[in-house]
């Protein structure tokens, strides 16, 4: 079916069974939702879908307009060109995709998305207000950056006994399991962290509950603010160690001080007596001579 103009309105839904369906005018389903087997074209308008929308194989592209979403299941990956960005606020999943999955505009989720083979790319700003999973790396341009705004917070306390803390921790070397029971996927690359029980005896806020509860996370840097605290301890011991010894090196600068000046004046006086025995020895050897010129003379 193809609708060059006007677009169209479907009150009670509307199937398409293998040819797919192409409008240049927009479509607006307002009850049963659009399901659709081989693909769903939107070029102009966008589409709003109140009912739900569901694509089995074509795939979903949409050229301009954007695209809203109350309820989807994409089996084929979607493409979204338009300014207008994608805005899900149910559960979201593309797996197996052909295409990757694109958005230009500014986009918002508000549960649960899974993408789980194609990349996701974006053009504007994303906005998630539920869980966002990814399995494999996250590669960021710039650094993540959360809200830390001393107006945001209250009850504010100090992290006291943070070193102690941090010789509680472990750090490990791991590798993630295979063929987990509730289907979660893993890497198989070595990692390095900690083990999320032994985060939990001593530092609890770190810690969260994953896969409805089955599972322990951890927040790496809520620990940032504890290790820097354990910083600041560690330099405080550092600064009652060093204290004696500064003591005791500025005593021995002073006592060197005065075994300095004692040295001095030591090598004074032995300059001193060192003139007064050359003096003497002169004077010895005068009264020698004079004695010789008053020996008589021998008869």
């Amino acid at each position: 079916m193809t609708i060059i103009d006007g677009g169209l309105k479907v009150a009670q839904g509307l199937t398409i069974q293998s040819d797919g369906l192409k409008m240049t005018g927009g479509i607006t389903v307002q009850s049963q939702g659009v399901r659709s087997t081989g693909g769903l074209s939107v070029s102009d308008l966008g589409m709003y879908v109140v009912g739900g929308v569901s694509i089995e194989t074509g795939g979903l592209v949409v050229n301009n307009g954007g695209i809203y979403l109350t309820d989807a299941w994409i089996g084929n990956g979607m493409a979204v060109s338009g300014d207008k960005g994608l805005f899900v606020n149910s559960l979201f999943e593309s797996k197996n995709s052909v295409y990757n999955f694109g958005v230009t505009g500014n986009s918002v989720f508000s549960s649960v998305t899974v993408v789980r083979s194609a990349a996701f790319r974006t053009g504007g700003n994303v906005y998630v207000a539920g869980s966002l999973t990814v399995v494999g790396s996250t590669n960021l341009q710039s650094s993540a950056r959360v809200y830390s705004d001393r107006q945001l917070k209250t009850n504010l306390l100090p992290i006291t006994g943070a070193l102690d803390k941090v010789s509680r921790l472990q750090g490990v070397y791991f590798d993630w399991i295979k063929n987990e029971k509730s289907g979660l996927e893993f890497d198989e690359k070595r990692h390095v962290g900690v083990i999320a029980q032994n985060v939990l005896d001593v530092l609890p806020e770190a810690v969260d509950r994953k896969d409805g509860g089955n599972y322990l996370g951890v927040d790496y840097s809520a620990m940032v603010p504890l290790l820097i605290e354990a910083i600041h301890d560690l330099e405080d011991q550092i600064e009652d160690l060093s204290a004696p010894l500064k003591e005791a090196n500025s005593s021995k600068d002073v006592m060197m001080d005065r075994l300095w000046s004692e040295l001095q004046s030591l090598q004074q006086e032995v300059t001193r007596l060192q003139e007064s025995n050359q003096w003497l020895q002169q004077e010895i050897e005068q009264r020698r001579k004079e004695l010789e010129l008053l020996r008589p003379l021998p008869a």
